[in-house]
């Protein structure tokens, strides 16, 4: 299966993504340039394993979905600390997938 890139800007980020499953789960390859300047800030790949919560969950979504993720997981600012240190600047850094909470139960 050839992954077609997919390219989106959250908040600072320009990023390009394309679905790249591991063996053990689905996954994608994210690459996180400064919007501003253009420079390459790093790699991410987005991925559920089976010994995290959710995993069936993630494994059902669609790719449209699993980017959906990856870009809330970056606007939610989570990330941007990582990003931004110079020292991990050009490395592929790992994260699992965030489901989002369910909503509070109303009454």
């Amino acid at each position: 299966m050839t992954a077609v890139p997919f390219a989106f800007v959250t908040g600072p980020y320009r990023c390009v993504a394309a679905r790249k499953d591991r063996p053990w789960g689905h996954a994608l390859e994210v690459s996180v340039d400064d919007a501003a300047s253009g420079d390459l800030l790093n790699s991410i790949v987005f991925a559920c394993h089976p010994e995290f919560t959710g995993f069936e969950t993630l494994q059902a979504l669609s790719t449209d979905q699993l980017i959906g993720l990856a870009r809330a997981q970056l606007a939610s600012g989570a990330l941007d600390a990582r990003l931004a240190d110079p020292q991990t600047r050009g490395w592929t850094l790992f994260y699992r997938f965030e489901l989002p909470a369910p909503p509070e139960p109303t009454s």
